[in-house]
């Protein structure tokens, strides 16, 4: 491949993901389709298989982007003088958020806690998160109990987003005990935790989460055209 084709073959690459994830936000991930996509980007099917066999392969690529998110969020809260732990709920509150008022929202976060693939980038992340923040209140644990932790953490969090509209229980009451359960298990103190839920509650966190909701599509997009800059650079 010649270094013009390359640099053709990573603009393809990085329009696909920068549509998919758009699309995947706009329409929910269920529904989308590699034949979506590519219409989209006035190309073939094919050559949308040709970078990604599968839609679940897109799925990979933008969890991994999501992740990263996350931890510029994080620092963007940390720059902010938000106190870490504070922070990471805050996070949590404002993915339910994004759950409850968006159901194509809901439908790439809850897919990207289905497959397997996805599942465990979200978990290794998460865990270095997780032994980042809370190292503190548990200084004993290494990367295999952190890891463990975070295993449950996750599930607690996929039936915090599942059951998002389930009229039987106010939200407030689902941030109060979704937010003390998973501090708990990181054995933060009941007085900390309880400051913690205020503060978030206290909080303008629909806010957060629509922020959350729009900029992740712009992150990407950035990023993307970031990468083809570069490889623009590069290859004149």
């Amino acid at each position: 491949m010649t270094k013009e084709e390359s640099n053709v073959s990573t603009n393809t690459r990085q329009n696909i993901i920068k549509t998919g994830t758009r699309l995947f936000i706009e329409r929910g991930y269920s529904t989308m389709s590699i034949s979506m996509i590519a219409k989209e980007l006035n190309i073939s099917k094919g050559t949308v298989t040709f970078h990604f066999p599968t839609k679940e392969d897109i799925l990979v690529v933008l969890v991994e982007n999501l992740c990263a998110y996350q931890k510029r969020l994080t620092n963007e809260m940390e720059s902010a003088q938000l106190e870490k732990v504070y922070a990471y709920c805050l996070e949590l509150v404002a993915t339910m958020v994004v759950c409850q008022e968006s159901p194509q929202g809901k439908d790439f976060i809850i897919a990207a806690y289905v497959h397997p693939k996805t599942l465990e980038i979200m978990r290794k992340n998460d865990a270095i998160r997780l032994r980042v923040i809370f190292q503190k209140y548990n200084p004993d644990w290494k990367e295999k109990e952190f890891a463990f932790i975070e295993n449950i953490i996750s599930g607690i969090e996929y039936g915090a987003f599942m059951g998002i509209d389930d009229e039987n229980s106010p939200f407030e009451d689902r941030i109060k005990y979704n937010v003390s359960s998973i501090l708990k298990l990181l054995c933060v103190p009941e007085s900390e935790r309880q400051v913690v839920i205020e503060k978030i509650l206290a909080t303008d966190y629909r806010q957060v989460g629509k922020y959350i909701l729009e900029n992740f599509t712009d992150y990407i997009s950035v990023e993307n055209d970031i990468i083809l800059e570069d490889k623009s650079i590069i290859y004149k």
